[in-house]
């Protein structure tokens, strides 16, 4: 049979301590780690758009317009233009 072992309070405040750190530390590591998702997410979302957007342009404006119109690098237009996005 095993021996009972009874710690005394300051050792239980201790590790209460410890645990609370811990479980500070995991949320604040989670919720950092969802920030940078969410930003991760947003940026391809909005290179998407972007693409759909100069593509649709493309239609009726020639990407030099199309950069000095909207502020976009002519490099950037003419990548997504010839598919190389």
């Amino acid at each position: 049979m095993s021996k009972i072992e009874i710690k005394p309070f300051e050792e239980q405040i201790r590790i209460a301590g410890i645990a609370g750190e811990l479980e500070r530390a995991e949320e604040k590591a989670f919720k950092k780690g969802f920030k940078k998702g969410f930003e991760k997410m947003y940026e391809v979302g909005r290179a998407e758009t972007e693409e759909k957007f100069i593509l649709k342009l493309l239609e009726t404006q020639s990407p030099e317009e199309i950069s000095k119109n909207f502020e976009v690098p002519l490099e950037r237009v003419l990548e997504i233009a010839n598919g190389n996005c």
